[in-house]
């Protein structure tokens, strides 16, 4: 982080394996925006209690064609410092299909001062980066890094033993 100065913009967006409290103090600590996307029930569920029951007037539509809603929500987890903010997606399309119950999606954000479609956004670029990572590596015959039970990946980090 030392090549990273204060004076750039930072928004580090990160999956279930990152929602961790002394992940997120350590982004508190610094200049820098986050989000942090989970899956996870136990996880979820207290989030989602926070915002169950509340009126079709709380929520705010943030796709054009009214498929895809969200609000925001707080809840401070067990043993962490502070209350955290989070952005509580609900779709209830799949593709062309209607959904019988909603589908809900939880990010944790270290901002709320921006629109809530804003901050769904940038979270999800993720993905498109993470997709730009894909090809090369499928070009080169490796697999999603740091996988290293595939030979390809033990190859180009010198830790295969060969047979002789």
């Amino acid at each position: 982080m030392p090549l990273v100065s204060d004076d750039i913009p930072v928004w580090a967006r990160m999956d279930n394996a990152y929602y961790r409290k002394q992940v997120v103090e350590w982004f508190e600590a610094r200049p820098w925006d986050f989000s942090i996307s989970f899956t996870n029930d136990n996880y979820c569920r207290p989030v989602l209690d926070c915002i169950e029951g509340l009126p079709k007037s709380a929520w705010t539509p943030i796709r054009s064609d009214n498929t895809e809603e969200a609000i925001l929500s707080y809840h401070q987890p067990a043993g962490w410092n502070r209350q955290q903010t989070y952005v509580v997606t609900r779709r209830w399309h799949d593709g062309k299909q209607w959904l019988a119950v909603p589908r809900y999606s939880v990010i944790l954000v270290s901002r709320s001062d921006l629109p809530l479609a804003e901050l769904v956004r940038r979270h999800r670029e993720k993905q498109g980066q993470e997709n730009a990572q894909k090809g090369p590596l499928i070009d080169l015959d490796l697999h999603h890094p740091p996988c290293r039970s595939f030979h390809a990946n033990q190859a180009c980090s010198g830790q295969v033993k060969m047979d002789t």
